[in-house]
């Protein structure tokens, strides 16, 4: 089952369910009671001499099927049956530890039964990249969990909480001294860098806005930059947060930063993200704020594009609202500028619905007169009016 180690739960004692699994691929009775939890029918078949470690067609074990299917009891059961607790899947090798959904108790079992809490996977992760809690990182820390483990792309479990907005388990790996400005070897992330990255699924402002503090107030390096040049500043302002761009700006971050592809703050700005993305409101007040600390209005990214450019996607998106485009115009934004495909951002918002008046600024397109149709009939062509007459 690829991905289940990805899976949050909310309380360490209570399972959650990931997905259902393909039953008509179960070869034996033992992986169906397994997966259904039928714990006297899983005893009866060991007894009889069914082997615990058996293989599914799926290549799964039943204490596997166990696990996937949520059946803490079950779990212990096969484990107490002789189950081994280190086997990896075979699809996607990971070890039993790495999975979220599993109580304390089933996991004290797995730890009982031989499995270990600094075991690494196909990726070098530890159980500990995954821990879906702060209770589940307690667990693994007081078994030896490394809090300073790196997977193949030199990520720690630090990064990865931060990376997924898992606040209570960022908040004890800090507390346990997790290295707050620790950088992976791909791409040079840090754990601040990869909190304030905007994602599709940040709905939770809340939750978000408080892991982003916590790593300030043990110290995080608002300075730090991607091997690409990406900046705490550019996230923030891709993912609209005013206050996050404020307090890096006054904490000196050049406005005027650039990545590798050329792009500034002020082009990421009017970047359409996603429909949860904050209102236009907070990204014009965004665009005020840039500019009136040294952002350069008619900055170009290594294809030409300037601010204005970017913000035809504002116009596009969020309720095909023209402020920000107009709003670069009134700020002296070139009008005329092109980019490498020769495009004007005017080009770009003639696309639309929208045209720009006799003083310059945006304004809807006058709506299409009708066409009146010359033909005779209700119908039209196809109707069913009278018939021609000879």
């Amino acid at each position: 089952m690829v991905g289940l180690s990805h899976q949050d739960i909310v309380e360490c004692d209570d399972l959650h369910v990931i997905e259902p699994w393909p039953l008509h691929d179960f070869d034996l009775p033992l992986f169906k009671a397994a997966y259904r939890g039928d714990d006297a029918q899983v005893t009866f078949l060991v007894a009889s001499g069914v082997d615990v470690n058996a293989r599914s067609k799926c290549n799964l074990t039943p204490l596997q099927l166990a696990i996937h299917g949520d059946q803490a009891d079950t779990v212990r059961t096969l484990l107490s049956a002789g189950a081994d607790a280190t086997i990896q899947e075979e699809i996607e090798p990971v070890s039993m530890l790495h999975v979220d959904a599993i109580n304390r108790a089933a996991w004290l079992a797995f730890i009982n039964a031989g499995a270990k809490a600094t075991t690494k996977d196909a990726d070098l992760d530890t159980p500990l990249h995954f821990a879906g809690n702060r209770c589940f990182a307690e667990l693994l820390f007081k078994f030896g969990a490394d809090l300073f483990a790196k997977d193949h792309d030199g990520f720690m479990p630090l990064h990865m909480a931060c990376r997924d907005r898992r606040l209570d388990v960022a908040e004890f790996l800090l507390l346990k001294g997790a290295a707050v400005d620790a950088t992976t070897t791909t791409k040079q992330w840090t754990p601040l860098l990869l909190a304030t990255y905007p994602r599709r699924n940040d709905t939770d402002t809340e939750r978000h806005e408080k892991l982003v503090k916590l790593l300030l107030s043990h110290g995080a390096n608002v300075q730090a930059t991607t091997s690409d040049g990406q900046t705490v500043l550019h996230n923030a302002a891709h993912a609209g947060n005013l206050d996050l761009v404020k307090y890096v700006v006054e904490h000196g971050v050049n406005v005027n930063a650039i990545t590798s592809n050329g792009e500034t703050a002020l082009h990421l700005v009017g970047h359409y993200l996603s429909p949860f993305a904050p209102q236009i409101a907070q990204r014009l007040a965004i665009t005020h704020f840039l500019l009136e600390n040294g952002a350069e209005i008619n900055a170009r990214d290594q294809t030409g594009s300037t601010p204005l450019h970017a913000s035809w996607s504002c116009a596009h998106h969020f309720s095909h609202s023209p402020d920000m485009f107009s709003l670069f115009l009134k700020k002296g934004a070139d009008r005329l500028a092109t980019d490498g495909q020769m495009r004007t951002p005017i080009d770009l918002i003639d696309r639309e619905r929208w045209m720009l008046d006799e003083d310059g600024f945006v304004c809807l397109k006058p709506k299409p007169a009708p066409i009146l149709s010359t033909r005779g009939g209700r119908g039209g062509w196809r109707g069913r009016g009278r018939g021609r007459e000879d």
